[in-house]
């Protein structure tokens, strides 16, 4: 699976308990994926959420990059979105 990189100002590790946050992952040193962990619990009671997801200092190939992730309730159904993506240069 590689390793889990986790912004380390989380509520999570600050004394408050888990509901919500967001995980970037690499590989051999390459970033491979991005990751919202949230719990059932804040599924069930969010209608509708977005915050700001931790933009890293550098890129490792330019493209584009989500800045949000937001949590959107629909005819039954619930979306967790990566969203607000802005292009970056490679660093």
């Amino acid at each position: 699976m590689g390793s889990h990189w986790v912004d380390a100002t989380s509520s999570e590790l600050n004394g408050k308990p888990f509901t919500e946050t967001f995980i970037y992952g690499s590989f051999n040193g390459e970033v491979t994926f991005y990751e919202p962990m949230i719990t059932l619990e804040f599924l069930k009671n969010q209608k509708k959420y977005e915050r700001a997801i931790p933009v890293p200092a550098k890129f490792q190939e330019t493209g584009w990059y989500p800045t949000s992730m937001k949590v959107v309730k629909h005819d039954g159904q619930t979306d967790v979105i990566l969203d607000k993506f802005v292009y970056r240069q490679k660093s």
